[in-house]
């Protein structure tokens, strides 16, 4: 007669308890088995549910000229200087190349949302500017070291507006469960 299996695991997103029945023994090493890939899927595809949320607001907000919705946060209008030289354009769009470069990605073990490394922004006037697109990106979340660019906070109220480490969190921890669901039926 087979013995029973009751396993303790702890992950950062809580402790997972498996018992199982001696007639269900076979069961039970396949999870325990494939539990490592099991873990790796769920967090690959609660990530990327999240990264695609938080890259629809980022998206939005560079598109209409709006910080992201419920975020507190307000971005003060351009400068008569800038209208001057460039017309009226929405907020953090010149281009619309910021917009258009926005994506995310999937590693090995990482999903991020943001820009691609060493991308060069192309100027209001087509030619290739020396500074990478992440470099007036930083300039526009911070402002100037100058004080002439006023900050335009996107990035952390984007990710507060998509719920944050909770909701980051929530979306990991319900992709495992499903995963897990599939060896334990």
């Amino acid at each position: 007669m087979a013995k029973k299996v009751n396993i303790n695991i702890s992950l950062p997103i809580g402790s997972v308890q498996i018992y199982v029945d001696p007639r269900k023994q076979m069961q039970a090493e396949k999870l325990i088995t494939r539990t490592p890939q099991i873990m790796q899927r769920g967090y690959d595809l609660g990530s990327r549910k999240f990264g695609n949320q938080l890259l629809r607001i980022v998206k939005m907000s560079l598109n209409t000229g709006v910080p992201p919705p419920g975020s507190g946060v307000s971005w003060p209008p351009h400068s008569v200087a800038t209208l001057k030289k460039y017309g009226a354009h929405t907020l953090l769009n010149l281009t619309g190349q910021y917009a258009r470069s926005v994506t995310i990605v999937n590693r090995k073990d990482r999903t991020f949302v943001g820009l691609p490394p060493g991308l060069k922004k192309t100027t209001y006037f087509g030619k290739t500017s020396r500074k990478t697109l992440n470099q007036i990106a930083i300039m526009l979340e911070y402002g100037s070291r100058d004080g002439n660019l006023p900050p335009r906070e996107l990035w952390r109220p984007a990710y507060k507006a998509a719920g944050g480490a909770d909701a980051l969190q929530k979306s990991i921890r319900n992709e495992v469960r499903k995963e897990l669901r599939k060896y334990t039926k």
